[in-house]
């Protein structure tokens, strides 16, 4: 109830408003930012900074999954949800905030089923390949593919970044090649991932671990476990949904 208050306070000069604005900010702004969080946790780093036109505050999302507010005084955070009131429905902007940062992330650092044209929509699906429901949904895919629907598959290992089934992920979402690898590669003992993996295609040299950065988006939005689905409106559904749901969703705006 703290933080619905907190985020109703915060949410009321902007009702008004008719659309969003959500800028980057600028890289001095983004350093304050830096050492304000690494302040508070000597163990987190600012890994994006969304400035919010309408609320004038900033989102500050942490390497680690955690999120903050603060303004640019870059000296003081709000902790919990900005709530959003339209015509009396209340919302969670930042979790929408968070969702729609997704589609940034570039296309080479996800699995991408793409659709068949025309592209009418684009969801993007946190995936584990210890997932039962994730495997099921993704046969699927072919379905969605030819409603016009961009399927984009981002790594999300529920038992963390350490394990081992993060360490195969690692390898099948920085491998080279469009080779369609979710559609084996789950039903696979853990002994035999490795692999096929190799056999597969080379192993691309990420700049970065894709897999530790996806899983940290994934913790910022709350996630309970995979699979979990984002879509272009905002929207950020839990569990396993029906294609014709999933198509009905995306299309919606």
């Amino acid at each position: 109830m703290k933080s619905l208050v907190m985020g109703l306070m915060m949410v009321a000069p902007m009702i008004a408003a008719a659309q969003s604005d959500l800028t980057v900010v600028d890289d001095e702004l983004s350093e304050r930012f830096d050492f304000l969080i690494n302040s508070l946790d000597s163990n987190s780093h600012l890994k994006k900074a969304i400035k919010d036109e309408r609320s004038g505050m900033y989102l500050l999302v942490t390497d680690t999954g955690g999120r903050v507010y603060s303004d640019r005084s870059a000296t003081s955070i709000i902790t919990g949800d900005m709530i959003e009131v339209n015509n009396g429905v209340m919302s969670n902007r930042t979790q929408s905030v968070l969702a729609k940062e997704l589609f940034s992330i570039p296309r080479d650092e996800v699995i991408v089923y793409p659709a068949k044209e025309p592209k009418l929509a684009t969801v993007l699906i946190f995936y584990d390949i210890d997932c039962e429901f994730c495997q099921r949904m993704h046969r699927d895919t072919p379905f969605l593919q030819n409603s016009g629907l961009e399927v984009r598959y981002l790594a999300y290992p529920r038992s963390g970044v350490l394990s081992e089934s993060a360490s195969v992920m690692k390898g099948i979402w920085c491998r080279d090649g469009d080779k369609p690898i979710l559609d084996y590669i789950s039903k696979a003992p853990l002994s035999d991932r490795q692999l096929l993996i190799e056999k597969g295609g080379t192993e691309n040299k990420c700049n970065k671990n894709v897999v530790f950065d996806q899983y940290s988006w994934g913790r910022s939005l709350n996630l309970s476990g995979t699979p979990a689905l984002v879509f272009e409106s905002g929207e950020v559904i839990n569990h396993s949904l029906k294609a014709s749901t999933i198509i009905e969703k995306a299309f919606a705006d």
